[in-house]
């Protein structure tokens, strides 16, 4: 994919085999699932992120920033997330707050994109070392995937993994209440996936850190 200054477009040249093809639309769909939407000229640059250009992703973004407006929360989930995979946290995380903010306006509020909003900015606080605001962020995301009823879904599993390391690093001893708890839900997401090693694994964790608390 490559910009074309002169007609101020993206151009994007693909050649597929059926299977090739048939792959691509199963992408397309998948992505188009996770964002929410239908919108192909975001996932072009979700493509490009996917593919590990992250300054052609943010590039296309900016791009696409001049065109629609600021208005767009999933091009300021795009540029968050360009700015983030290039450890540019400061700027991820106002474009996050961005698209956090377009998402809940929204009537009804869009709470699975700013579910996933909240799961970047923590990402993003916690390499900052801001701590508390990472663990803020993910408490939010948690609690809006509960709002959702999908609160035993890999999105969440991805936040509790995130939430237990910020723990980790504010409680060095492991042996706070609330790490515990994150554990304890990680338990039980594994037992209604059916995955019994991982959810013993996890409930002998968080009983042996809520055996030394009492």
């Amino acid at each position: 994919m490559t910009f074309d200054s002169t007609a101020s477009v993206w151009i994007c040249v693909l050649t597929a085999t059926d299977k090739g093809s048939s792959i691509a639309k199963d992408y397309i769909r998948l992505q188009m699932d996770e964002m929410n939407t239908g919108d192909v000229v975001i996932l072009l640059g979700t493509y490009l992120f996917e593919m590990g250009e992250y300054k052609k992703s943010k590039d296309y973004f900016e791009n696409l920033k001049q065109r629609r407006g600021k208005n767009d929360p999933n091009v300021s989930l795009g540029l968050g997330r360009a700015h983030y995979a290039l450890d540019e946290y400061k700027e991820a995380l106002q474009y996050f707050a961005s698209a956090r903010a377009i998402y809940l306006e929204k009537d009804p509020p869009d709470l699975f994109n700013a579910a996933k909003v909240a799961l970047y900015a923590g990402n993003a606080f916690r390499f900052r070392s801001e701590y508390d605001e990472a663990l803020s962020s993910y408490t939010e995301s948690l609690n809006f995937y509960e709002t959702l009823g999908i609160a035993e879904s890999l999105s969440t599993t991805s936040v509790l993994s995130s939430l237990v390391l910020i723990l980790n690093r504010m409680f060095p001893d492991q042996r706070h209440r609330d790490t515990a708890k994150a554990i304890h839900l990680l338990a039980r997401i594994h037992v209604a996936r059916q995955d019994d090693p991982k959810a013993l694994t996890y409930f002998r964790q968080a009983f042996e850190i809520w055996n030394v608390t009492l």
